[in-house]
């Protein structure tokens, strides 16, 4: 449900970030916080509210607070190649006419980094044809990208 609500009545993500990290016990404790004492205000039954969210918070035990998936980590090095498959996927979708993000997301492109044969969408049909080939031979060193009269360029090197 959307509701439409004037921007200064919603808490911004810097004031969640600090009661979350703060945990304030008390209407006090939340009034004097950074961010409510340089000149944020709500009513008063809003702090009401957001204190005692914090308390249910706050009186959760460890088993009931549901786990974060956990974060994957990538090898060193892989943003960088990442970039430049994106160089390549801007200029391939620029090309075609097709929205990068329709040929591949951030996630595919750093799944192919690690994987030739990863099971992604980029890799798969019309995707593999517009981009995933010319992708895998640039990952694996067989063209170099290089520019011409403004233009991105593909170079068959190996």
């Amino acid at each position: 449900m959307k509701n439409d609500i004037p921007r200064g009545r919603v808490l911004r993500d810097d004031i969640i970030y600090e009661l979350a990290s703060m945990k304030p016990k008390s209407i006090n404790e939340i009034m004097s916080l950074r961010s409510f004492e340089n000149g944020f205000r709500l009513k008063e039954g809003r702090i009401n509210e957001i204190q005692e969210q914090i308390l249910i918070g706050l009186s959760l035990n460890n088993d009931s607070i549901p786990e974060l998936p956990e974060r994957r980590k990538l090898p060193h090095g892989t943003n960088s190649r990442v970039s430049l498959l994106k160089i390549l996927l801007n200029s391939i979708s620029e090309e075609s006419g097709v929205a990068q993000k329709l040929i591949a997301s951030t996630r595919d492109l750093e799944d192919l980094i690690a994987d030739d044969s990863a099971d992604i969408k980029t890799l798969k049909g019309w995707r593999f044809d517009l981009f995933g080939k010319r992708a895998l031979d640039f990952k694996n060193g067989k063209v170099a990208i290089t520019m011409e009269e403004n233009n991105v360029v593909l170079k068959n090197i190996g």
